[in-house]
């Protein structure tokens, strides 16, 4: 059911995704930051309002979610379109560019392939823990979500430094994409060691906000014991691979995504497993990130900095 209801929101994500594409390129990473604030707040009301009050269950859920999207996709072309403030976009005398059309398929294929390999890598990686008690998979799906709190933040260094790259490329000025690079791995590094600690020291009490169950608990402390120490090596593949995304070497990007999650991760689930058991999956995904990790920082240290585009 909850897939069945989604698929109504999914071309307005699209449309959202091409909105922050647009403003980070152009330098205004804060309306990304606005728009998914404005967000937040929406769904908290709707959420109030059709969970919790008309109790709609799944359908109050997915609703949420649409009129939320909705009313972003108003503001989003208000701000692109209508706004008197910053760039004011017009389809006014738009023509096709069959060049630039060719350039961004060339560009976004490679990235394409590498989500959609990356997440039929989770998938088959959860297919492999539902072979495990239940406790297993609820523990290490809540788990996930805990670790969220670590991996979003050298997300957003990535994208800055995705957009840096591509600008000081842009303008001939390599040594400055190299430094917002460095730069970026550094704030990255820092911030993910000091919200890597927090969890680290506070996942018995964040277990507890999710569930009693003192097998899953263990399941969800032992993850996050054992993950954490991932985090800063994720931050530099993250911040590594998004200077290759403004290089426009997007297709680097696509092979490191594959040796991340299918060779060193998820093959490594199966070499380990009747060693390890469950723990292969915490295991695995602290290999394949450090691994991974070392490979983006070799190639970043032997590559062309220039643009492929």
């Amino acid at each position: 059911k909850y897939l069945v209801y989604s698929c109504a929101i999914i071309p307005i994500t699209y449309l959202e995704a091409a909105y922050n594409s647009i403003k980070n390129a152009c330098g205004e990473p804060e309306k990304p930051f606005i728009r998914m604030s404005f967000m937040l707040v929406l769904k908290l009301i709707f959420n109030l309002i059709f969970i919790k009050q008309l109790k709609w269950g799944i359908f109050g859920a997915v609703l949420s979610t649409f009129i939320s999207n909705i009313l972003i996709l108003i503001w989003m072309v208000y701000d692109l379109f209508i706004s008197p403030h910053g760039s004011r976009y017009s389809f006014k005398g738009f023509k096709n560019d069959k060049n630039m059309i060719a350039k961004i398929i060339k560009l976004g294929i490679p990235s394409m392939l590498n989500n959609f390999i990356l997440y039929l890598g989770f998938f088959l990686i959860t297919v492999q823990i539902e072979k495990y008690v239940t406790s297993v998979l609820n523990g290490q799906g809540i788990a996930n979500n805990i670790m969220l709190i670590c991996y979003t933040v050298p997300q957003a260094f990535a994208m800055g430094v995705t957009t840096m790259t591509a600008m000081n490329i842009g303008a001939r000025n390599e040594k400055k994409a190299k430094l917002s690079c460095i730069a970026g791995n550094v704030a990255s590094v820092i911030t993910s060691v000091i919200l890597a600690s927090i969890v680290w020291l506070c996942a018995e009490k964040l277990a507890g906000c999710f569930t009693s169950d003192p097998e899953v608990m263990k399941i969800i402390i032992e993850y996050l014991h054992i993950c954490t120490f991932s985090v800063p090596a994720f931050g530099i593949l993250m911040v590594n691979m998004g200077a290759f995304n403004g290089l426009g070497k997007t297709a680097i990007a696509l092979v490191i995504g594959i040796l991340r999650v299918w060779v060193f991760r998820y093959a490594f689930m199966l070499i380990t497993d009747s060693i390890l058991y469950y723990r292969s999956i915490f295991w695995g995904d602290l290999f394949s990130n450090y691994i991974c990790a070392a490979i983006t920082v070799i190639i970043a240290l032997k590559i062309k900095w220039e643009s492929e585009i």
